[in-house]
């Protein structure tokens, strides 16, 4: 599966990328981040690749033109709650500081809220990465209780929130890129997302561009 808006590809995670996934996810710029620090083994990556269940947990490698970006996620998902934890890392480190993660962020989330139809979203950022919390903020993410001995804390949106605090954030994208979305199945290997698609109701479909 490959969606394309905000000029920005989400591919769906195949075996073919986990090599340079596990190169950017083993980074220094990338592993201080994460809750599990430790350095991903081959045998270890492909283990949790092959124990994903493909109807609760989407990952995209994103990118813009040839080059693959970094790696952006849904997982998780909880479909009687409609809910499901996002996430993203750059590992190409050209990307730092452009539009694109942003752009990408904001096309995961259109598919999480508008596609997918998630009541909400939640985040896990570590507690002392500020930067990290503040800019999920700027996304709508507001802090739930946790315990404070815990060094991670989950932030969470719905869509009200989401779509008040992006809104220039989504004009400026749709200025740049239109706001068309193209939504492209592998006929063979996305069964259940072709499934949802067809289910798509209307209410969402002229915001999407589809």
């Amino acid at each position: 599966m490959q969606v394309t808006r905000y000029g920005v590809q989400l591919t769906q995670l195949a075996s073919k990328h986990l090599k340079m996934v596990r190169q950017w996810r083993n980074a220094e710029h990338v592993r201080p981040n994460m809750e599990f620090q430790e350095i991903i083994s081959p045998n270890q990556q492909t283990q949790w690749f092959e124990q994903l269940d493909p109807t609760t947990n989407f990952y995209f490698i994103f990118q813009s033109g040839a080059t693959p970006a970094g790696l952006i996620h849904i997982k998780n998902i909880d479909w009687q709650k409609q809910t499901g934890e996002a996430g993203i890392f750059t590992g190409n480190t050209a990307f730092l500081g452009t539009t694109l993660p942003m752009f990408a962020i904001l096309a995961l989330m259109d598919l999480g809220f508008y596609f997918l139809h998630l009541d909400t979203l939640q985040a896990k950022v570590d507690r002392d990465n500020k930067a990290a919390l503040r800019f999920n903020q700027t996304l709508g993410y507001q802090k739930q209780p946790a315990n404070t001995e815990q060094q991670f804390q989950y932030l969470q949106v719905d869509l009200s929130n989401y779509s008040k605090a992006t809104t220039a954030f989504r004009k400026t994208a749709i200025n740049i890129h239109g706001a068309q979305s193209v939504i492209e199945f592998d006929s063979q290997h996305d069964p259940h997302w072709q499934d949802r698609f067809q289910k798509l109701g209307t209410e969402h479909q002229e915001y999407l561009g589809l």
